[in-house]
């Protein structure tokens, strides 16, 4: 078994050098990044471990509008806008007349047409009045409102509107305001001709129907109208003006058209800078340009993956490195527990041993009081008098605190350790309870000595009395006659009884302390 546990062990820890080399190997590859910014001194020189291409997007920015000015932009060209002008005319017209026309009613009170009469009442001169003060630019002549006044729908002036309406001339007329910024119109345009200016149009579409003209031949809106007033006599210019207004831009900006034309000519303009691997970034000591940093970001970002596999690895590396050593730890802890209790095992042998031998000795010394003669009697307490049994004891039991001793002060240290565990608590019970065994056992030896003592002490005294009187009785009756021999010998049996006495004494409380 312990082979075993050695070959797990050594593969255990081949396995964790195994990977806290690849750990630190993986750390070693990653420079220090420390979060630098524009102007900051480099402390130390940073070289990039992988091919880095960093995008520049100040830069891109800037090609990118510089391609982006060969982008010509788009126009829609809307042929109707002109038909559009002229219905919105007649919708002006036809609204004007129902507001006059309504408004007359209800000034006489009764459906038109008016009377001839009324036309030369007052109330008709404030109204008219009115009327063209609220709308200034309709050119309401005094034969029109005749006209209405009578119930006529006035289309006679309405024809010659549209008459003069249509000698404005045609061209490309865009909105007063160009575009700016990315999509800023210079140069030459791009118009393609659609319906409507909401009318779908994909950039494909646009590309292959556009024609190109130079800018300057769409006019503004503003110097078009202007250019319709030309020529124009002062009577004229009221009426002209006002038709002028229902003029529309005809070419129609596109802006998100244009916009796409100008992504797919710039999308791929990048502008990048190419490190290959072991390319040093920075030195130390180098201020940290815009660049630099665009370059130290992008090697961030691109190793913050590895940097963290490589501390979770350290990590795992250290947790298994201290799993091991608790292993370790636990093992040789269990193996001088096995030496402690083979210590204890042994000291409670000697013990056993000791109080084995006490018993044997203090049952020879009860055997030899039983047949106690003259001769016998002297023999045993010179035997008595031998404390050999006493000093062998002492001597083992002094054997055993020295290895009790000597155990607990080996142990201490270790026995840290050990508590540290649930399977070490469990055996610290096991060896509390080993331990109370062998106390209470040095206390019922210690017990056992004492009785002895008290024991032993009396009963010499007590049999060297008795074993002296029959002695003397002895001698005092082979001198006296015959007279005194009956009365010594009852003394002598009456002495061998008392003996017999103390005899029977000690057995009862032998067996009954056994």
């Amino acid at each position: 078994m312990s082979r075993v546990w050695q070959g797990l062990r050594q593969a255990l820890g081949i396995q964790l050098a195994a990977i806290l080399v690849a750990g630190n190997c993986l750390a070693a590859e990653l420079p220090a990044m420390l979060e630098y910014q524009v102007g900051d001194q480099a402390e130390a020189d940073i070289v990039t471990p992988i091919a880095l291409v960093v995008f520049d997007p100040v830069r891109t920015e800037k090609l990118r509008r510089a391609e982006g000015q060969e982008v010509l932009s788009l126009f829609r060209f809307i042929p109707s806008a002109k038909a559009h002008g002229e219905a919105e005319l007649k919708a002006a017209f036809a609204e004007a007349r129902a507001k006059f026309t309504g408004g007359l009613e209800r000034l006489f009170n009764h459906p038109l047409p008016l009377l001839t009469s009324e036309l030369g009442q007052a109330h008709f001169a404030e109204f008219l009045k009115l009327f063209r003060a609220q709308r200034p630019g309709f050119p309401l002549s005094n034969g029109l409102a005749e006209l209405w006044a009578f119930g006529d729908e006035g289309e006679i002036a309405l024809d010659r509107q549209i008459e003069k309406w249509s000698r404005f001339p045609d061209g490309y007329v865009r909105a007063d305001a160009l575009p700016t910024g990315d999509f800023s119109a210079t140069g030459s345009i791009r118009l393609v001709s659609i319906e409507s200016t909401n009318a779908p149009l994909s950039l494909d579409a646009a590309e292959k129907q556009a024609g190109i003209i130079t800018l300057n031949r769409l006019v503004p809106l503003s110097r078009f109208q202007a250019d319709a007033l030309k020529g124009a006599t002062s009577a004229e210019q009221s009426e002209l003006k006002y038709l002028a207004s229902f003029l529309q831009p005809n070419c129609i900006f596109d802006e998100e058209l244009t916009r796409q034309a100008w992504m797919k000519k710039v999308e791929a303009i990048n502008a990048a800078e190419h490190y290959a691997a072991g390319h040093r970034i920075v030195r130390q000591g180098e201020i940290i340009t815009t660049r630099t940093k665009l370059a130290l970001d992008e090697l961030q970002s691109r190793t913050a993956v590895d940097r963290v596999q490589a501390s979770a690895m350290q990590e795992r590396t250290r947790v298994e490195a201290e799993a091991a050593e608790v292993q370790r730890i636990a093992e040789s802890t269990l193996q001088t527990n096995r030496w402690l209790l083979a210590g204890m095992g042994a000291a409670a042998v000697a013990i056993l041993a000791v109080a084995i031998l006490v018993f044997v000795r203090r049952k020879a010394l009860l055997a030899a009081a039983r047949g106690v003669t003259p001769a016998g009697a002297a023999l045993a307490v010179r035997r008595l008098d031998n404390e050999d049994w006493r000093k062998r004891a002492l001597a083992a039991e002094a054997r055993a605190d020295k290895a009790t001793a000597l155990l607990r002060t080996n142990m201490v240290p270790h026995m840290a350790r050990w508590m540290m565990s649930e399977f070490m608590r469990k055996v610290t019970l096991q060896r509390r309870a080993v331990l109370t065994d062998q106390q209470k056992a040095e206390r019922e030896v210690a017990e056992l000595t004492e009785r002895l003592e008290h024991v032993h002490a009396p009963l010499e005294e007590r049999l060297r009395a008795y074993v002296k009187r029959i002695a003397e009785l002895e001698a005092e009756l082979a001198a006296k006659g015959e007279q005194n021999q009956a009365l010594i010998k009852a003394r002598i049996e009456t002495t061998r009884k008392q003996l017999e006495g103390e005899r029977s004494e000690e057995t009862q409380e032998s067996t009954n302390w056994s």
